[in-house]
């Protein structure tokens, strides 16, 4: 009896053994486990703050692409006041000076016969839309011209042939935004007219002045050569739409700024 007892106590605190000692184990795989999962997230949580901090400093370099351009944009509308105000001051001084004095003429014995000049000839129609043509091209040639110095001289120069800037629908700080924020600065405009897509178009309702332009209105097709100044990568897409020419001549385009 005394064997048997003494057995059994030695088998009872044997399996306690076991017990515990699996406790042991059970509780430190689970604090191993607790803690990798700790570092992962703290990991995880490192590269989320490291990535707002890259988008941060990528937004904030943007930005100041943006007040850089606007600012050589609005330079550039200095500049252009300049020379216009500089060629009109020429044009002035050229008429003040020049000579009114009338040289001596012999005085003829028989007074002339007075012609009256008949009327001019009425414009043909082929005639006004052929020369209408010719300033609608003029005004895109003189954009692309701009945008071939640089951004900025293109952005300024289609705020100056935009229909909508000169009727008050957007401002020139508006158009700068947009057109900076589209090509970030660093994207420049080409446009190229497909031959004999400019066709006359009256009675035109235009979407954003939700009426009829003034002047000749015509809609015409282009290929937009939308060039990476760095890469010299370009983006061709086709786009349809519209100009006007007033009674002046001036042709004008309709570019969108929202």
């Amino acid at each position: 009896m005394g064997t048997r007892r003494t057995i059994a106590s030695l088998v009872a605190v044997a399996l306690l053994v076991t017990v515990l000692g699996a406790c042991g184990s059970s509780s430190k795989s689970s604090a191993t486990a607790k803690a990798r999962t700790a570092a992962q997230a703290k990991a995880a949580r490192a590269k989320i703050a490291a990535a707002k901090r890259r988008l941060a400093a990528a937004r904030a370099r943007v930005a100041a692409q943006r007040r850089a351009l606007a600012a050589e944009v609005r330079r550039e509308h200095l500049r252009a006041r300049a020379r216009a105000a500089a060629a009109k001051r020429a044009a002035t001084s050229t008429t003040s000076t020049t000579s009114t004095t009338v040289p001596g003429v012999a005085t003829p014995t028989t007074a002339p016969v007075a012609v009256k000049p008949g009327p001019s000839p009425p414009k043909s129609a082929v005639t006004i839309v052929a020369a209408d043509a010719a300033a609608i091209q003029q005004a895109i040639d003189t954009v692309n011209a701009a945008f071939a110095k640089g951004v900025a001289a293109g952005i300024a120069a289609s705020e100056f042939a935009n229909y909508y800037v000169g009727a008050g629908i957007y401002s020139d700080g508006e158009c700068s935004a947009f057109e900076a924020g589209r090509g970030l600065g660093i994207v420049a405009d080409r446009l190229v007219v497909h031959p004999g897509s400019i066709v006359p178009t009256p009675g035109w309702v235009d979407p954003v002045l939700h009426g009829t332009p003034k002047g000749r209105v015509y809609g015409l097709t282009m290929t937009d050569l939308q060039i990476q100044i760095q890469t010299k990568q370009t983006r061709a897409q086709s786009v349809t739409t519209h100009a006007t020419v007033g009674a002046n001549g001036r042709a004008q385009l309709f570019f969108r700024c929202r």
